[in-house]
């Protein structure tokens, strides 16, 4: 309730105030800091030309900017765009001329003068804001535009505003009040404003504040017009929903109420205005209907019915019904006198309605198996029933005597009855708090569980039921088959048999026939491909002689089985006897021709090579026979041409009829569908393609001859033709220069002339570059001896008289030790010692794998032992050979040098690999919006599969999840089932939309393999305990230098057991609450598993995309249909006149309206999943956010 006024005066503003900066005011008045003042004022912009561009874009630019720029309602925008170029352009001069006007405009119109003025009301007294400057602040805000709102908000000026209204309303300034209301009412008229009110909570806490049921006649308008304004702010967002109940929480606060709502509620109960009481209904309404969530809306709706409104309300109506049929003035008001009672009496009555309309439809979602989810005394019933029926009616006693002694008061009481809430969630519940904070009771939830438990019910009658009648078909079928079989019905069962034999036949002549087919074909490409080819034919071996299976039957035959049984045994196979036959033939050896042994003569190759690179018959002829070799030889039988006998031309009108031919069907019967095809069948007798096709295929497993192929006897042909003539070429001959010495040749492949032409090089000509390259290449690449380095050119006596080096070792490795030797630049002699010492300035992590590759061998090492000249005389190999061979153990010293280099960088790339896995598990097991992800593709795959086995499951392998994108709609071909699951997680769990964000570490995780960091760490521990054993065996300084390598190394060993031990722990518990098994592949059970999840969330921010984008076009496409409806919007379309056409219409419209606002224009929201874990994670969400909500209330 507002306070009792303090002055009834109102003040003016007196422009010669003492000279204080505003910084000082707030400072003494809010303890602000103090702060300088911001200027708002810019500098005028250039005035817009009188020529309209020619340039349509242009104007539409120009024209786009002046009308987001203005404070329009949406309606009046989407007109403007209407216009024609003429009347935009002048739309654009008129908003220039404006904003040029701006800078030359009185300081009065500047959104900072105000903001001070609203400062040092609010510091000094409220009333030095006068009436009149209310008015001018009321009409300035109504006119203005985008950019001065966002420069009065920018300037605090919202925050000064609430100050001051709070300020006028604590001391009762009803005019200065009302001026304060109207300017809020301005601010909120548009998108913009309403949203930089959205942004500042207080204004909203004021607003409500400024509420007062129980104010004289002359506050009553304002109180309606908060209570509009309150409704629309519900109205307008979700989150202006969430402002409002905060704010009437903390009115409840303020004004010691028991309950939310007493204070509206109370207004209905005692109010003198039917106006008033139908703005409170209206507000209820409003406040109840645009909750999102059915919850919610139960909730709020509850609190009313809980205070008997709806009573009320009936009560209010039979009274005024009473009052019109007396019609006469009572005690409860003038009504029914005028029309604007009558029309608050509609209004009421109207509301009235759509409240009880709303209810109703909430209960049908909330109604399950007769039980109200929404009423208290439905659900203690229910509770009631379960518990006699289950024998748990004295623990529902003792459960229900314990909590009758929570106390009323409403801090102690509240904080037990949470209490008990969380003990009861943690009992039922099996999951931890953190795994169901992103969960929420709802009703859809119970509602599944118990058609659940109905259901299940159902399904065990109906296995009741069906087990029966399985019991009675099976004592039917013992009856039955007790019973002797007839005559008749064993020659039906033998008919049966022999019919099944047939179909074996059958099937086992199909699979030779194609074999046969496919032997012709392979055959018929061999031959025609050249002479080549045969020979490779004849050498191939049998590919039946290798098959295991007729080896196994020919073993049978060889050791006396009967030949029948045999058969039997391979008829039982699918395999025909015939095959054994074909395969003797196959291993049979023939004679060759002696001119195709005669090619297997190494002699011969070379000339065979010839002639296959097209060198004519008779110039290798010749060749042959001046090496020795019978020319004679050289011919092969010519193979026959592919347009011959081999693949006869054939009809394409008989072809179907020649392959039925081919697969065995009876020439009677192909003759018979020709003559009923239009076909002359004696084509099928008379033409050659018909006999070739007739004739038995040449199995490829029978040895093939010349004579087979060619049908002749084997007379000799040449193997290969003469070649063509070649094709003369059009480039001239190029004239190419002779060297004076022998050069060494650079051996590149020479383009033909046909590559050339059309080319780059058609074009070049190297003459007109007019080198001399006589010089500069004879001296450096000539082959004479004559031309050597001058540095070689020295006395012969020198020559003869220098000692040769001695080289024991192989070339190649004497070669490759000496290039690794002159890296070091180090005698043998410091090189041994460097070793010896360990000397870290020379050996380097590089060099120690130099050294170990140059490390003698045991035959090596016997070579350079048994040399027993000057040692002087040897190689610079065999000279460090000789220099190591008394360390002792070498490899084994320089192996233990390079793991103390490496071990380091082995060690931190194993850390970082477990990091990310370590990383990875806990982002899963910490994600509840992955979980959300997961009850939706569960809910959706039930709904598909439902009436199927694979419906009605608590829980699926997530090996389905990458594929969901290949699930494809049946309405579009872009569309998959993971664009639908996007869109209902972004529906109906928006906060885990995005939950791939949560999960970024899975890519990389996707690529570590766990077993292989177990390998690395078996790894590590071989090497240092290869180093720890190598200290035994070695002297200093070898020992006092790494054995603090090993100590440490040791400990670090351990460690990384630990924390790969404590991250296969992790990894277990991470796929075990998932439900996951090994996978059927023998790959690595973590890239497996991260990979899946890497894989599903690219797909699914993929689907979100494709989604937006598709939700963008449709708003195009919208946009473009709904443009002349929206013409026909009122001119003065506000957010003021939306909602109240919002509430136009019957009772019936109304709650249509609302309810497509809860669905969002599309229908039911979907079932949750029927499983309790669900139910029990619903309601320790609902726990958590009641809990939320009172520690929000207690800092308040």
């Amino acid at each position: 309730m507002a306070p009792t006024p303090t002055t009834d005066g109102v003040g003016k503003y007196d422009m010669k105030k003492k000279p204080k900066s505003i910084s000082h005011k707030l400072s003494r008045a809010f303890g602000l800091k103090s702060r300088k003042a911001k200027s708002n004022n810019a500098a005028p912009t250039e005035p817009a030309t009188s020529t309209m561009p020619a340039n349509e874009g242009e104007i539409e630019r120009l024209f786009s900017e002046a009308v987001d720029n203005m404070a329009l309602p949406k309606a009046a925008t989407d007109r403007m765009r209407t216009l024609p170029l003429s009347q935009k352009w002048q739309i654009i001069q008129d908003w220039t001329a404006k904003q040029n006007s701006k800078g030359r405009s009185s300081e009065h119109t500047q959104p900072l003068f105000w903001v001070h003025k609203l400062q040092d009301a609010v510091s000094e007294d409220a009333t030095t804001l006068t009436h009149e400057d209310a008015r001018q602040l009321h009409v300035l805000m109504r006119g203005c535009d985008k950019e001065w709102l966002t420069a009065f908000h920018k300037e605090d000026g919202v925050l000064a505003l609430t100050e001051w209204m709070a300020a006028v309303a604590s001391e009762n300034h009803t005019p200065l009040l009302h001026e304060a209301m109207r300017c809020f009412k301005c601010l909120m008229n548009n998108h913009h404003g309403m949203q930089l009110l959205l942004q500042e909570p207080d204004a909203i806490e004021v607003l409500v504040l400024c509420l007062d049921f129980e104010a004289p006649e002359d506050r009553r308008a304002i109180t309606i017009m908060t209570l509009e304004m309150l409704s629309l702010m519900c109205w307008f967002s979700e989150t202006g929903h969430s402002a409002v109940l905060q704010a009437m929480e903390k009115y409840r606060r303020a004004n010691h109420e028991r309950c939310r709502y007493w204070s509206v509620v109370e207004c209905l109960k005692v109010g003198d205005s039917l106006e008033l009481q139908a703005a409170c209904l209206t507000f209820i309404n409003t406040l109840v209907s645009t909750c999102a969530a059915l919850d919610d809306r139960v909730d709020v709706r509850n609190d009313f019915l809980a205070m008997d409104m709806l009573v009320l309300c009936h009560a209010i109506e039979e009274q005024y019904d009473a009052l019109e049929l007396e019609h006469s003035a009572t005690t409860y008001g003038a009504w029914g006198q005028g029309d604007a009672e009558k029309a608050a009496a509609k209004s009421f009555s109207k509301q009235v309605e759509v409240f009880e309309g709303l209810m109703h439809s909430d209960m049908q979602d909330t109604i399950v198996h007769d039980v109200d989810l929404a009423n208290v005394d439905a659900v203690v019933d229910k509770l009631k029933q379960r518990a006699h029926g289950h024998g748990w009616s004295d623990r529902l006693l003792h459960a229900l005597l314990a909590l009758l002694v929570i106390p009323g008061e409403i801090s102690i009481g509240e904080k037990m009855w949470e209490m008990a809430e969380e003990a009861l969630i943690q009992i039922t519940s099996c999951p931890t708090y953190k795994e169901l904070s992103t969960k929420r009771v709802t009703f859809a939830a119970v509602k599944s569980a118990l058609q659940q438990a109905e259901d299940s019910a159902h399904t065990k009658a109906q296995n009741l039921r069906l087990e029966a009648q399985v019991a009675q078909l099976t004592g039917k079928l013992a009856i039955l088959q007790a019973q002797p079989m007839s005559a008749e019905q064993e020659a039906k069962l033998a008919k049966l048999d022999d019919s099944h034999v047939m179909a074996l036949e059958l099937q086992a002549a199909l699979s030779k026939i194609l074999a046969l087919e496919t032997q012709v074909a392979t055959l018929q490409h061999d031959a025609v491909s050249g002479g080549g080819a045969v020979k490779a034919v004849i050498d191939k071996p049998s590919e039946t002689s290798r098959n295991p299976r007729l080896e196994k039957y020919a073993k049978l035959l060889k050791m006396g089985m009967p030949r029948d049984q045999v058969a039997m045994k391979m008829q039982v196979e699918g395999m025909d006897i015939a095959d054994l036959d074909i395969n003797a033939v196959g291993g049979s050896s023939v004679a060759s021709a002696p001119d195709v042994v005669a090619m297997d003569d190494p002699k011969y190759q070379k000339f065979t090579k010839l002639l296959k690179m097209g060198m004519p018959l008779e110039q290798v002829q010749l060749k042959a026979k001046a090496e020795g070799v019978d020319p004679s030889k050289l011919t092969l039988p010519t193979m026959p041409a592919c347009g011959s006998a081999m693949s006869p031309t054939l009809d394409p009108k008989y072809d179907k009829l020649v392959k039925l031919l081919k697969m065995g069907m009876p020439k009677d019967q192909v003759k018979l569908k020709a003559q009923a095809e239009g076909l002359d069948p004696s084509f099928l007798d008379n033409s050659p393609v018909v006999n070739t096709a007739s004739t038995p295929a040449i199995p490829l497993s029978a040895p093939l001859s010349v004579a087979a192929i060619g049908g002749k006897s084997t007379a000799k042909a040449p193997v290969a033709s003469t070649p063509p003539a070649p094709v003369a070429s059009k480039l001239p001959p190029k004239k190419a220069t002779v060297p004076t010495t022998k050069l060494r040749g650079l051996y590149w492949n020479a383009l033909p002339d046909t590559a050339v032409e059309g080319s780059i090089w058609a074009k070049m000509d190297e003459n007109k570059l007019g080198l001399d390259l006589t010089g500069a290449l004879d001296k450096d690449f000539s082959q004479d001896g004559t031309s050597q380095r001058t540095d070689s050119a020295m006395p012969v006596a020198a020559v003869v008289n220098k000692p040769k080096l001695v080289h024991l070792v192989d070339p190649k490795r004497q070669q490759n030790c000496s290039i690794a030797l002159s890296r070091f630049r180090m005698t043998p002699s410091e090189l041994k010692q460097a070793i010896l010492t360990l000397d870290e300035a020379v050996l380097t992590l590089e060099r120690v794998q130099i050294l170990e590759s140059l490390v003698p061998t045991p035959e090596e090492v016997e070579l350079v032992k048994s040399y027993e000249g000057d040692a002087t005389l040897l190689g610079e190999t065999e000279k460090f050979f000789l220099a190591v061979l008394d360390i002792p153990r070498l490899a084994q010293r320089l192996r233990a040098v390079h793991t103390t280099h490496i071990h380091l960088s082995r060690e931190d790339d194993f850390r970082a690999k477990v990091k990310v896995l370590e990383k990875a598990v806990g982002e899963l097991t910490t994600s509840h919006h992955t979980v959300a992800v997961l009850e939706v593709v569960l809910a959706v795959g039930n709904y598909l599969n439902g009436g199927t086995p694979r419906g009605g499951v608590w829980g699926f392998k997530l090996d389905i999840l990458p594929k969901l994108a290949q699930v494809k709609s049946t309405s579009s071909t872009s569309k998959s089932l993971l664009h639908v699951i996007a869109d209902l997680v972004a529906a109906k769990a928006p906060h885990a939309n995005g939950f791939y964000d949560a999960l970024p570490s899975m890519e990389a995780a996707a690529a570590i393999s766990l077993t292989q960091l177990q390998t690395d760490l078996r790894g590590i521990e071989a090497a240092v305990t290869v180093v720890q054993q190598e200290l035994t065996l070695q002297r200093d300084p070898f020992r006092a230098k790494l054995q603090p390598f090993v100590t440490t190394a040791q400990g670090d060993c351990a460690a990384l057991k630990q924390s790969l031990g404590r991250l296969d722990g992790q990894f277990q518990r991470a796929i075990r609450s998932f439900g996951v098994e090994k996978p059927s592949s023998d790959g690595d059970m973590a890239q497996w598993f991260f990979g899946l999840w890497a894989d599903f969330c690219k797909a699914y921010k993929q689907a979100v995309a494709d989604n937006d984008q598709r939700r963008k076009d449709a708003l195009k496409a919208d946009a473009i249909k709904q443009q002349h409806r929206r013409s026909a919007e009122p001119e003065d379309g506000d957010l003021f006149n939306q909602f109240s056409e919002s509430l136009e219409g019957d009772a019936r419209e109304i709650v249509a309206k609302f309810r497509k606002r809860h669905q969002g224009g599309v229908g039911k929201q979907p079932q949750v999943p029927a499983k309790s874990a669900v139910l029990q994670s619903e309601l320790s969400l609902k726990l958590a956010r009641r809990r939320e909500s009172s520690n929000l209330r207690h800092k308040k």
